[in-house]
């Protein structure tokens, strides 16, 4: 489970550097990925498109007190501006679903 934002009361706002690990931690997951995957367009809701896709791909989680661990579904998109907000507005993004395998502690 994600620990985003940082600055929620369960990361002791902002001080539990936890949620910030994270971020690296799928960057590291997203370099690892096989060139040869190919991102999935999305139209609609990131979760819908998710929730209709297989895994794609297994990779590895080297990292030593792994938290990204399973079935993991990967959004890549832009943000909508704040101007169109009220327009509900779904925009495109990229999706990909892969399983993530940790090494026990």
């Amino acid at each position: 489970m994600l620990s985003w934002p940082n600055n929620k009361i369960r990361n002791v706002f902002g001080l539990n550097r936890y949620g910030r690990a994270q971020g690296i931690e799928l960057g590291l997951l997203i370099s690892k990925l096989p060139s040869s995957l190919k991102w999935k367009t999305c139209d609609k809701d990131a979760k819908n498109c998710l929730d209709e896709m297989k895994v794609q791909a297994d990779i590895a989680n080297p990292t030593p007190n792994a938290s990204l661990c399973g079935d993991l579904g990967i959004v890549s998109g832009s943000l909508v501006p704040w101007a169109w907000s009220q327009y509900k507005v779904v925009p495109t993004s990229k999706v990909m679903r892969v399983n993530v395998k940790c090494s026990k502690r």
